[in-house]
């Protein structure tokens, strides 16, 4: 399926960080890094949107060590085409999904490498998303009934 969208919109809603004294480091193991994406329509203003969340947890004690939430907004410049309708819902194709999903996870690595760079946390690795858990997550949001 081939379609066409701009970014509308890309913003960190929300960063922060636990204050932690100087010196402190936490090895990467003991790090457990989650995340999750939310799908949203606007049908009026032909977008959609997604919300991504991420949170750095210390494994050891379960502190919460960050907490990240984006907003990415997508306008579909043929959305009618591109995304369906049956009996009012909006219907979205897998391309569709894949894409997306892989345009929103990797924006916000970028950003939070950038905002955690220079931290005690510059050392975690990114979230790296199982897609096919993501699609899954994305499908039970879009299709519960």
């Amino acid at each position: 399926m081939d379609f066409k969208y701009t970014t509308t919109n890309i913003s960190v809603l929300e960063y922060r960080i636990t204050e932690k004294d100087n010196g402190f480091s936490i090895p990467g193991d003991a790090c457990r890094v989650g995340g999750s994406i939310n799908l949203y329509f606007n049908s009026d203003k032909e977008e959609v949107v997604f919300h991504y969340v991420v949170r750095y947890i210390d494994k050891r004690n379960e502190e919460e060590l960050m907490f990240f939430h984006s907003k990415m907004v997508f306008r579909i410049l043929d959305f009618n085409n591109v995304l369906g309708r049956i009996k009012g819902e909006i219907t979205v194709t897998e391309p569709f999904l894949v894409n997306f999903v892989n345009i929103v996870t990797g924006a916000a690595r970028g950003m939070l490498a950038m905002l955690n760079k220079g931290t005690y946390l510059n050392n975690i690795y990114l979230p790296i998303n199982n897609n096919l858990e993501v699609l899954d997550a994305l499908r039970n949001q879009l299709f519960k009934k």
